[in-house]
């Protein structure tokens, strides 16, 4: 890989290009925005002459690009529109990543052919993704073996940990469960149980430490003398009984939630409040690596060649 399009310019895009960049990648970034020429030119002033972000026309953008970073609106019809345009413009070895929180990239390609639909896949990060390593991979029905090998090497060599899903779903794996904890985060604070800010707060001082170690199924697992199993029998089974219900984002009921949000914090984050969390995450990071060594990566390679032998 040498040549990469950054498609679509919003905050996912903008952490792509200049991550791309630092990597000794020749970028060049398409959106239709009206400021994209100042976010470029800001972006450029951190960076050494020669890696530049250059911008250009979709088609332009994309015709010699040995892979294509889709990082579009969340919506269906849009993101169609712009592979039926990419894929006509591009070569017929051009790998397409999408950076898609939920949508499937079968649903982009559906309409493409097969041929075509072999090099689609979802590359899904997490914001930013300069310093977030996960990258979920989630092929298509015909994304090829080949191109699906290709990429994790090239994420790989970017520093990321790429984590391979067996199938398809809407919303992949990360963005369900945080999909999962959000709808039980809103129902407590609709009942008025805690507020946002002490919310994240007792997460940021307990499940939060613990994740950034371990995962959620091992964590438990180390929490009984008997395994998982015990705490299931012991523990998790008197869980069934919490009240909860159903929480959903599109009407109404939403807004109470959304009032407390911005009496927290206001009705849009700080730039202060990202340099920190930035900052943060950078210290984990590189405590976590100081701690385990190549050993993290590793582990992820190991539990992904488990998964692939038990296909």
């Amino acid at each position: 890989m040498k040549k990469v399009a950054v498609v679509g310019f919003g905050v996912i895009g903008q952490s792509w290009a200049r991550l791309f960049a630092k990597n000794g990648l020749e970028v060049t970034v398409s959106d239709v925005r009206d400021d994209l020429d100042k976010l470029i030119s800001h972006i450029n002033e951190d960076l050494p002459d020669d890696e530049q972000l250059t911008t250009a026309p979709l088609e332009e953008a994309v015709k010699d690009a040995d892979l294509v970073q889709e990082s579009g609106p969340e919506r269906e019809q849009i993101k169609k529109d712009l592979y039926a345009t990419m894929t006509q413009a591009a070569k017929d070895t051009t790998i397409f990543a999408s950076s898609s929180s939920g949508i499937p990239s079968s649903v982009v390609a559906q309409d493409l052919p097969a041929n075509v639909a072999a090099r689609i896949l979802i590359a899904h990060p997490f914001n930013p993704p300069e310093l977030l390593p996960l990258v979920e991979i989630v092929p298509n029905e015909h994304t090829s073996e080949d191109v699906l090998n290709t990429v994790t090497d090239f994420y790989t060599q970017l520093g990321k940990v790429p984590v391979r899903l067996n199938r398809e779903i809407p919303g992949f794996v990360i963005n369900r469960l945080q999909w999962a904890i959000m709808k039980e985060a809103s129902y407590l604070v609709k009942q008025g149980i805690v507020n946002p800010a002490q919310l994240d707060t007792a997460v940021r001082n307990s499940v939060g430490v613990r994740w950034a170690s371990v995962g959620p199924f091992e964590a438990f697992h180390q929490g009984s003398d008997h395994g998982f199993r015990g705490l299931v029998d012991h523990v998790l089974s008197t869980f069934d009984s919490f009240e909860t219900e159903a929480t959903t984002f599109g009407d109404n009921s939403y807004t109470p939630v959304v009032d407390a949000v911005e009496e927290s914090y206001g009705t849009t984050a700080t730039e202060e409040s990202k340099v920190a969390r930035d900052r943060r995450l950078i210290a984990i990071s590189d405590a976590l690596t100081r701690a385990d060594g190549n050993q993290r990566l590793a582990a992820v390679t190991e539990t992904q060649n488990q998964a692939d032998d038990e296909k």
